[in-house]
């Protein structure tokens, strides 16, 4: 489990900081092979996000402004997994939104447009879900010796 959470505040205004994420979070459980050489493992995890209400304000001609907007909290969940193929291939894949939540980040675009259309605001979210796929492909380590001679 990891849990963030920044704090700022403008000390003359007494008011919440522009740019600041609100608490999030991710837990989750893992397995993998029991002995040491740990071939394979799988994650399960959630992120939650809690709901952004401590919008930021800034200061202008003596005025105070607030200039962001609440954004409500969400959880996602996610599954990832490797395999070590052997000590220099390693496969690794996984599906970030398994279930295919639709959620806004807190600082995530926002456009105005036109009076009503679409409506006030355009809100992007967040991708759907996404499954990913990568091959860690190592040709030699540190420890080993170089495959290139020193004299070329």
């Amino acid at each position: 489990a990891t849990m963030r959470y920044v704090e700022g505040r403008d000390q003359i205004i007494d008011a919440p900081l522009p740019q600041i994420p609100p608490l999030d979070s991710v837990v989750g459980v893992r397995l993998h092979e029991p002995s040491q050489a740990r071939l394979w493992s799988v994650e399960f995890a959630a992120r939650i996000v809690d709901n952004q209400d401590r919008l930021g304000t800034v200061r202008s001609a003596g005025a105070t402004e607030v200039i962001e907007e609440a954004t409500p909290g969400f959880t996602v969940w996610h599954l990832r997994s490797y395999y070590n193929y052997s000590p220099s291939l390693t496969f690794t894949a996984g599906v970030e939104n398994l279930f295919d939540r639709n959620y806004q980040e807190h600082l995530d675009l926002r456009l105005r447009g036109p009076t009503g259309f679409p409506a006030d605001v355009t809100r992007v979210l967040a991708p759907g879900i996404t499954p990913y796929f990568g091959v860690d492909w190592t040709f030699w380590r540190l420890n080993d010796q170089c495959p290139i001679p020193n004299d070329q």
